[in-house]
């Protein structure tokens, strides 16, 4: 039996038409079709804005975490060659200190000639 063809008449209550109803009939999965596209754009948006930042942020966080560690990592191993230079080199503490230096010095000689104007 066909169905009769939607009149002024065959308003629903609700402000829709029985077009509507009949378009949703013959289109069963519009509610899917329209949740995968809300989330979709979602999608589209999270990956060009919350990705990048959320990678950002895994730097900053493991860069401090290295940072925590290595400072005083370097502290220790300074503590350490002195320590080893005054057990190898006669006389006082104060010799470890002076080469120790000197290398720091020219060290930092190097790297001031090594920079761009």
């Amino acid at each position: 039996m066909a169905k009769p063809a939607p009149t002024a008449e065959s308003k629903s209550p609700g402000g829709g038409s029985s077009a509507s109803a009949a378009s949703e009939a013959t289109d069963p999965h519009w509610a899917d079709q329209v949740t995968d596209l809300i989330v979709d754009g979602v999608d589209k948006v999270r990956d060009r804005t919350v990705n990048p930042i959320q990678a950002m942020a895994k730097y900053v966080v493991y860069g401090a975490v290295i940072a925590v560690l290595a400072l005083p990592m370097l502290v220790l191993s300074l503590v350490l060659l002195v320590r080893i230079l005054d057990a190898f080199l006669p006389g006082e503490v104060w010799l470890p200190y002076l080469i120790l230096g000197a290398l720091f010095v020219i060290a930092g000689m190097v790297l001031w000639a090594k920079r761009t104007p």
